[in-house]
């Protein structure tokens, strides 16, 4: 933190993650078929995204960070995102965003460098609002954090991801989490037990899709102590 290095910006052609792209305009887009998002138990509300770091900004883009977040594959296009109350930076983003009624750009990046994975977890008071923590991968990696603007949304992702999820949060808007099994839970948490679903979380439309061309991995966290990656839409355990 008190060495910090700033990300740079890149052009489509410099960035992995978008050497292929999906719309979700197009007529067979489905969120839950490209990505090997994992549903871990019986009751789980859905397939989850655990390890996605967030990217979104200020309404007038002069403050920007990185987040992680439960979210859930509700439909074709449609991400149930939890964030959780106080203190997170997207959070207090989001708030500015409903104030003016507008819908929240933003990125989900998975498939990453895990010094950029450790650099999203911190928080305030560690860092104050507006203190870019990929500011912190790139002094742990001693080499800026590649960024690259989306495809169909007005934000960066992470140019050297796997995945980049495209979309915006509606603005004062809530669904059910677990809407599609009315189980009461949402996903195994980390200390071993099924979590409880919201009955109230963030709604994000997505816009875009996109990832490498050979092989993309999705890194997921599934109960106490147990990390999986999928490749190619195959899920297979590895160790991390």
């Amino acid at each position: 933190m008190t060495h910090p290095v700033k990300p740079v910006k890149v052009d489509h052609d410099a960035a992995p993650a978008q050497e292929v792209v999906h719309k979700a305009t197009d007529p067979d887009f489905d969120i839950r078929k490209l990505l090997a998002a994992p549903t871990n138990t019986p009751v789980d509300a859905g397939p989850y995204i655990t390890v996605g770091v967030v990217y979104g900004s200020s309404p007038d883009n002069r403050e920007s960070d990185v987040t992680i977040h439960r979210m859930v594959l509700e439909d074709k296009d449609t991400i149930g995102m939890y964030i959780m109350p106080g203190g997170r930076h997207l959070g207090a983003f989001l708030k500015e965003y409903e104030a003016k009624n507008e819908p929240m750009p933003i990125t989900i990046n998975i498939g990453l460098d895990p010094a950029i994975t450790i650099g999203a977890t911190f928080e305030p008071p560690t860092t104050p609002l507006g203190y870019n923590e990929l500011q912190v991968a790139g002094a742990l990696r001693d080499e800026p954090v590649q960024l690259v603007d989306g495809v169909a949304v007005n934000q960066l992702g992470i140019a050297r991801s796997e995945w980049i999820i495209e979309g915006e949060i509606l603005p004062n808007t809530h669904m059910q989490e677990d809407i599609n099994t009315n189980t009461g839970f949402a996903m195994p948490e980390f200390p071993g037990y099924n979590g409880t679903a919201n009955p109230a979380v963030n709604v994000v439309k997505i816009k875009a899709v996109t990832h490498r061309k050979d092989n993309p991995i999705v890194q997921t966290v599934i109960g106490p102590s147990e990390e999986h990656v999928s490749m190619a839409g195959i899920p297979t355990e590895a160790p991390f």
